[in-house]
């Protein structure tokens, strides 16, 4: 919060910075220490109850993994004169990423994309792997690329069978942030709880139990999970 400077910064929103957005592509996308089961609720809770700020980084990080694995450097939220662009990316050639939930205006995303291009003498993002991660319980994200930059992302019920044909539920974004929304703040509490208790084991420990806080966040994540799943 704050960068731990409450003091000297602001951050109205309670979402996590840029920094942390990153830091997290790292143990993710290129160290993979965190697994794709894990990372959205990881999002979810480090936004607070930003649940659509939640959702589109959740899709930058799966994005930017599949980037990665194609051998690509990344960096989330690449600063373009006081704005930013979702997802710059570069293997010898320097490209950028709009991400945007599927329903939006596709021209309204190819016009802010273009502006960012305008400004520099980057080049729309090339083709990925498409990727479905779970999300919580039977709920997935969907994250695939679009021709011209653009990368779109939408949560689907797990597949099920009518009358022997195979189907597949999209669910929309309001309602999975309204389900999730019930059991926020309980998880929240738990699983600050095991947070702070690793971070007051780093300090009594003068940092040497500092090695183990991405296990400890994951074990926060898998819990916190749990406990939203509940609501759906």
């Amino acid at each position: 919060y704050c960068n731990n400077s409450p003091v000297n910064r602001v951050d109205p929103t309670g979402n996590m910075s840029v920094a942390i957005l990153n830091t997290l592509k790292y143990f993710y996308g290129v160290t993979k220490t965190i697994p794709d089961d894990k990372i959205g609720m990881i999002c979810v809770f480090l936004n607070g109850l930003g649940f659509p700020t939640a959702f589109h980084e959740t899709a930058q990080l799966v994005a930017s993994k599949e980037l990665t694995l194609e051998k690509y450097l990344t960096f989330l939220e690449y600063p373009i004169r006081r704005k930013s662009a979702d997802i710059y990316a570069n293997k010898g050639t320097s490209y950028l990423y709009e991400v945007k939930s599927f329903g939006l205006s596709k021209t309204a995303a190819l016009n802010q994309l273009q502006g960012y291009l305008n400004s520099t003498h980057f080049t729309a993002g090339l083709p990925f792997q498409a990727k479905s991660i779970n999300f919580v319980r039977n709920i997935y994200m969907d994250v695939y690329y679009e021709n011209g930059g653009l990368v779109w992302y939408q949560f689907h019920d797990e597949k099920r069978r009518y009358r022997n044909v195979e189907a597949v539920v999209v669910v929309k974004d309001e309602e999975v942030q309204k389900k999730l929304k019930k059991r926020f703040w309980i998880g929240k509490a738990v699983v600050a709880s095991i947070i702070g208790l690793s971070l007051l084991g780093d300090i009594l420990s003068a940092g040497a139990g500092a090695a183990d806080d991405i296990a400890t966040l994951i074990f926060g994540a898998k819990t916190f999970k749990a406990i939203m799943a509940c609501a759906f």
